[in-house]
């Protein structure tokens, strides 16, 4: 059962890699002065979707023992891929909770919070590819 789940959110996060890389086009576009559109929207998207990610990615990771998490399947192929990427996990799980699950004022005021670029500059294709190869 855990495998399963976990392939799905993986899925689900690729999915949502994938939308966000549209939308952010569709957004870069609609802020050309000359474009018709309204970027509000797609700035809303933009900035739903990037949490949704980042808190999907983290939960893979969540050491919460009533989580589905990859930290709790105890496979050494895993763990070596977390091992691997531990510097962006651990970025995007500060993120997770400083400024996208919680709001923390020191946090947001004082620290760069991941933004949609940073995002797409991280190995996560590579990092789900690796650990869906070893589900």
């Amino acid at each position: 059962m855990d495998n399963e789940y976990l392939k799905f959110q993986i899925t689900k996060i690729r999915q949502a890699l994938a939308i966000l890389k549209e939308n952010s086009q569709k957004l870069m576009d609609a802020t050309n002065v000359k474009s018709p559109i309204n970027p509000n929207e797609y700035g809303r998207l933009d900035r739903i979707i990037k949490e949704y990610v980042v808190i999907k990615v983290a939960a893979l990771t969540d050491k919460d023992r009533r989580t589905f998490s990859l930290i709790h399947l105890k496979n050494s192929k895993i763990d070596s891929v977390l091992q691997k990427y531990a510097v962006m996990l651990a970025m995007i799980k500060k993120n997770r909770d400083k400024a996208f699950g919680h709001h923390e004022r020191n946090f947001l005021e004082n620290e760069e919070i991941l933004q949609t670029g940073d995002l797409f500059d991280l190995p996560l294709a590579e990092f789900l590819d690796e650990v869906e190869k070893e589900l």
